[in-house]
């Protein structure tokens, strides 16, 4: 997922690990997340891996919408 998007999510929710306002030291790291994402997409190509793209019209995905993907992905032959 796209980083700017990943961090819409992580400002709305509590921290993971301990449910405190402060982000673990990842999520703070924006930095961190941008090179996350593209060392997944290099892998990704590297290895020819399939890419689930969770955006749409500039708009993040649905979980529904994610699921199908995903689902329609490992269930065909």
């Amino acid at each position: 997922m796209p980083p700017e998007y990943s961090l819409q999510l992580i400002q709305d929710r509590k921290n993971k690990i301990n449910n405190e306002e402060r982000k673990d030291i990842h999520e703070r790291d924006k930095d961190h997340l941008q090179n996350a994402y593209n060392a997944a997409l290099f892998a990704a190509k590297k290895f020819n891996w399939d890419e689930i793209i969770c955006v749409k019209e500039n708009k993040l995905k649905t979980i529904e919408e994610i699921h199908e993907e995903i689902f329609n992905l490992i269930s065909s032959p």
